[in-house]
């Protein structure tokens, strides 16, 4: 199995050095490589191009960056803020259930009698 890897590597590799030079790339002529530079450059590389034009500035990400850990950090900081009071509350709606289940279990033994 690992010989096929090997094969695959090297395939692989050679197709890629005689497809550059059956296009030119490795031409001694200069014209004919710039040619090959002028097409890749108008039919390939506008497309990347026109998309880094719409990306943010650094300085936009940077901002970003920061308002969104701070928002995050508010969140969780909120969050451990408000633990107390919601144990609290968590408490005191167990306490009454288990305080009227005992009422509930003292008026049925009432009327059992």
């Amino acid at each position: 199995m690992g010989w096929l890897q090997g094969a695959t590597k090297v395939g692989l590799i050679v197709g890629a050095a005689y497809g550059s030079y059956a296009v030119g790339v490795w031409s001694k002529d200069t014209r004919e490589t710039k040619n090959i530079y002028e097409k890749v450059t108008r039919e390939i590389v506008p497309g990347p191009l026109e998309i880094k034009k719409n990306l943010p500035s650094t300085t936009e990400l940077e901002r970003d960056v920061k308002y969104k850990w701070n928002n995050s950090m508010n969140c969780v900081f909120n969050y451990i803020n408000s633990i107390p009071s919601k144990c609290t509350r968590l408490l005191q709606n167990a306490f009454s259930a288990l305080k009227k289940e005992k009422i509930d279990a003292k008026t049925s033994s009432y009327s059992d009698k």
